[in-house]
């Protein structure tokens, strides 16, 4: 038993790094229009192969492999972790990488390898002045807590806390043996789950195509709406149709969850993630995804953990429990996220400053770093240009700290 809690505790320390290093490495090496598409790839392969592992438990229930029970499933998670370190081994450094360890040669090169051009040199320019900043901010941590950055760290720790408020890491979890208590047999709960998964894999291509149409908040809004109604129905059915015999009432709830699946699917499921890596700003890239993860991590735990008795004890009433959560959650994003689309990387931390709640934090402190380079270099064109800069709050004094720092 100790053996198995200390290979439980080193495979949460991988997905915990993981969770992390993923998110950053695509982002920065996704072409800038590109970039949320890249990161969505995140949570494309993440149901892909829920999905394939949910195919993996039929299999060996349902052929002589069931004696092998749940070593056989533990053992196939070698394969997937097995190409993330042939992706450590073989990918390539991301061009902030290495100029942030003082390696530019191999910074360009790299640049030049991913973009499939010989043609980078404004896009380098840019990520050597971003580098020179980060290395001018030296404790991360300490100006994440700050209050200026505190629309930052409480919006990248609520986007990826409220994926698990969801409820959603309960379903793929616990997806058997709901059905199970339904009335079902063990081979059709499996199945049950299989079509949660596949719902849930394909549902994720509409955020793909559309984050970047309608919006982040507008799919986190149409999609809490959605998924309170799907739990509420849920929970309605099974406190009034609860004591009903026959396995009707079981795909009809497996019916009402894919409607509930498909709306998370299409918005916290890889929006949770894409979100904290747009608002965060350079001085506190690092550390705000930290927070991110560790948000969800460890409300996934705590969901994990106080699940069953709620269930046994709460019965019906824990869907309902979900989706007063969702509801909730609905409301503030409503009045506090702030809207990225179509808002370039470089200047999302402007947009805080602009937002009737978060603008008092936002204006604190004068200029940070990305915000000072943005407007130099903003102020810099047009005066190049021969016209007068954007309107836009600080403008003025970058414009002399620019000058003075031409003196």
């Amino acid at each position: 038993m100790q053996y198995g809690a200390t290979m439980t505790q080193e495979s949460v320390l991988q997905i915990s790094f993981a969770s992390v290093s993923v998110p950053i490495y695509n982002s920065e090496m996704a072409p800038p229009h590109l970039r949320g598409r890249f990161n969505q790839l995140y949570q494309l392969v993440l149901t892909f192969f829920i999905l394939v592992a949910q195919v993996i438990n039929l299999i060996i229930n349902v052929t002589d492999a069931v004696r092998w029970g749940w070593r056989l499933s533990l053992g196939f998670a070698f394969c997937p972790s097995f190409v993330l370190f042939l992706g450590g081994v073989f990918l390539p450094d991301s061009p902030n990488s290495l100029l942030e360890r003082g390696k530019p040669e191999q910074a360009r090169k790299n640049l030049q390898l991913v973009r499939g051009t010989k043609d980078v040199d404004k896009e380098f320019n840019d990520l050597v002045e971003f580098a020179k900043l980060a290395a001018e901010c030296k404790h991360p941590w300490r100006t994440l807590f700050s209050k200026k950055y505190r629309p930052q760290l409480i919006l990248s720790a609520c986007s990826t806390g409220f994926q698990q408020w969801t409820g959603i890491n309960i379903l793929i979890f616990y997806a058997p043996q709901i059905f199970l208590s339904l009335g079902t047999t063990k081979t059709i709960s499996l199945v049950s789950a299989i079509i949660l998964g596949a719902c849930n894999h394909l549902s994720t291509y509409v955020s793909f195509w559309t984050a970047d149409k309608f919006g982040r908040r507008a799919l986190f809004l149409q999609a809490g709406v959605q998924m309170s109604v799907a739990l509420l129905v849920i929970a309605i059915s099974l406190k009034c149709l609860g004591g009903a015999q026959g396995t009707w009432l079981a795909w009809y709830i497996l019916a009402m969850t894919c409607v509930y699946d498909m709306a998370y699917a299409w918005s916290y499921g890889p929006l949770a993630w894409l979100y904290p890596s747009e608002i965060q700003p350079l001085e506190t890239r690092s550390a705000g995804l930290a927070v991110a993860s560790f948000s969800n991590l460890l409300f996934s735990f705590v969901i994990a953990q106080t699940f069953l008795t709620m269930l046994c004890s709460l019965q019906w009433a824990t869907f309902l429990f979900f989706a007063i959560c969702v509801v909730c959650m609905t409301i503030f994003v409503g009045f506090f996220f702030v809207e990225t689309k179509g808002v370039p990387l470089e200047e999302c931390p402007f947009i805080f400053k602009k937002h009737w709640f978060w603008k008092r934090y936002a204006n604190l402190g004068g200029l940070g770093f990305q915000e000072k380079l943005v407007l130099q270099n903003k102020a810099r064109d047009a005066l190049e240009k021969g016209e007068k800069p954007d309107d836009m709050p600080g403008m003025d004094q970058a414009i002399k700290d620019m000058e003075a720092k031409k003196v």
